[in-house]
């Protein structure tokens, strides 16, 4: 993206440095229109590493902060109760494990829940039974406050779409729900920040689903969009922390907030005024946890058949979001209702405070000592180190070819940094024509969805030697562009002459190679076919709804402050 945007001095419609070149601008885990990601990441001067810490550690913070203001806000809890459901949100050890594993725009979209539900409830006039009357809310309407709240639920809702757009489908299941819940389903405020949502996500969403029939992930199976289910007997890790286990797996929220959730459940419910709140938030835990279970529960098949486009949401344990939003919100609310009840008595005031103190500490050493193990500090030269030196020999050949490694032995990060074009590569969103003809290159049959080019075989527990008996095409590969060839093994096939090995890495002349075909977005082959070619005016198209969004927005805005004034 850097290169593209301050080297180039284009925007990145297509993405040449992987699977031999593929749309990226339509690619939503490329995360070009994140706009925290404009300031952290894209910026030229600043170096990737700092950016990739700042942008965790201003992300963790978010948060914690969009948890504390949904509980005041929203859910009128007290500033203990808050500042319990913020650290258990924004510590969660699903979370960090996510972040360990690399997955940057999930945890990104992670901070984004709470504001998303906050706007909604605002938007409807559901606050709180103890904050809100009916002269209030009519007062909040005539003002303006509720347009104010739905475009905040719109945006914030699109924002994180843009993070991460599975992580926006959940929310957008909590937010449906909530809406479902509180019976305004035809609610125009409602309407009214879904409408604002699509405006502004339209330069993602709208090449998203132009390039999807193009794509192997419209072709997945039931096993395929389930993969990763979470085992039965992993609800246990609600109870006991599995430390440094499975990101995907990962249930612990922590057995202290456990416990302030239960006493929320207990105390909330004898308030009629949060009764709804906790059965919301108890039946949207439920829901989660069972969806989280996937073909091992049975609803996530039952939903893959009934709903078109639910398999696109794979992996099903990672809606396991929503049970720690609501573990945490209750886990609140149970402190809340406590202190409210013992502030009651003027002879124990200091009892509510030290309440507070006690289980904001006890809910951070609970979950600070889980995530510890789930979080590795690793230096940049230990990042870049894998086939660092194969890369630096292959960066040093002249001319313009691509590499082909059947053992991720170059790995992309590495790839980028020394400026080399990649046959192979780990996508979630691939060509269906280039991973069908990339897979008969590696000398495999096409089978079933894959996020890596080659695909590895099922239940492989080292892919840097899954390959090693299977022999690649050198003519396939040579039309593709391919001159070198890099394994983590040996190889012993037609055409592949070998160079070397370099640290470990043995790396192969293709005699079979032919010059890479200078096409713009397009793959095409040294004999003239063309596998793939893209018309990237669906990103134009999102762009010009995106923008003509904006600037109703802004008319709008600046129309009501005109007449307030």
């Amino acid at each position: 993206t850097r290169r593209a945007l301050w080297e180039a001095g284009q925007f990145p419609l297509w993405r040449p440095t992987i699977m031999s070149g593929a749309p990226f601008a339509a690619n939503p885990l490329a995360g070009l229109y994140y706009l925290p990601n404009w300031l952290f990441l894209f910026l030229p001067w600043l170096p990737l590493n700092v950016g990739f810490n700042l942008s965790a550690i201003v992300h963790l913070w978010l948060a914690g902060a969009t948890m504390y203001a949904l509980m005041r806000r929203g859910f009128s809890a007290g500033v203990w109760g808050a500042l319990t459901a913020a650290v258990v949100y924004e510590a969660s050890p699903k979370l960090l494990a996510h972040l360990g594993a690399g997955h940057v725009g999930w945890t990104q979209a992670w901070a984004w829940l709470p504001l998303v539900i906050l706007g909604v409830m605002r938007a409807g006039k559901w606050a709180s039974e103890q904050v809100a009357s009916e002269q209030v809310a009519s007062e909040q309407v005539a003002s303006g406050q509720v347009s104010k709240w739905a475009v905040g639920a719109g945006a914030a809702l699109a924002m994180q779409f843009c993070a991460d757009v599975r992580m926006a489908a959940y929310t957008l299941i909590a937010a449906a729900t909530l809406v479902l819940f509180l019976a305004i389903r035809n609610s125009p405020f409602a309407i009214r920040s879904f409408a604002i949502f699509l405006g502004l996500t339209a330069c993602q969403w709208l090449p998203v689903m132009a390039l999807l029939p193009e794509t192997t992930r419209a072709a997945m199976t039931l096993n395929d969009a389930a993969i990763w289910s979470l085992p039965v007997r992993y609800l246990l890790g609600l109870l006991v922390a599995d430390r440094g286990g499975f990101h995907e797996w990962m249930t612990y929220v922590g057995l202290s907030t456990l416990g302030l959730a239960a006493l929320g459940v207990w105390l909330a419910w004898r308030v009629r005024g949060r009764r709804w709140l906790v059965g919301w938030l108890v039946g949207l835990a439920l829901f989660a946890a069972w969806f989280s279970l996937g073909k091992n529960g049975g609803l996530f098949t039952l939903l893959y058949r009934l709903i078109p486009g639910l398999g696109l949401l794979r992996v099903p344990p990672r809606i396991w979001v929503l049970v720690t939003f609501a573990a945490a919100a209750l886990g609140g609310l149970g402190v809340d209702e406590t202190i409210r009840r013992g502030g009651r008595n003027e002879r124990r005031r200091a009892g509510p405070l030290l309440f507070g103190l006690v289980a904001v500490g006890l809910v951070a050493i609970d979950l600070l000592s889980v995530d510890a193990t789930l979080i590795k500090a690793r230096s940049p030269e230990q990042v870049f180190a894998d086939g660092r030196a194969a890369a630096e020999w292959l960066a040093a050949q002249p001319g313009h070819f691509r590499i082909y490694s059947p053992s991720y032995s170059i790995p992309q990060h590495v790839a980028e940094l020394y400026g080399l074009e990649l046959a192979d590569g780990v996508d979630p969103l691939q060509l269906c024509a280039y991973a069908d003809y990339l897979t008969r290159a590696a000398g495999l049959e096409p089978g079933g969805y894959s996020v890596t080019l080659p695909p590895f075989p099922e239940g492989s527990d080292n892919v840097r030697i899954a390959l090693q008996d299977v022999s690649p095409d050198a003519e396939m590969l040579g039309q593709l562009g391919v001159r070198y060839v890099a394994a983590a093994f040996p190889i012993s096939a037609p055409g592949l002459l070998e160079q070397g090995v370099m640290d470990g890495v043995y790396v192969y002349l293709n005699q079979a190679a032919q010059p890479v075909v200078e096409a713009e977005h397009a793959i095409e082959s040294g004999d003239g076919t063309v596998l793939f070619e893209y018309n990237p005016w669906p990103v134009y198209a999102g762009w010009a709804v995106s923008v003509a969004t904006v600037i109703v927005l802004s008319v709008v805005w600046l129309w009501k402050r005109r007449t307030n004034d």
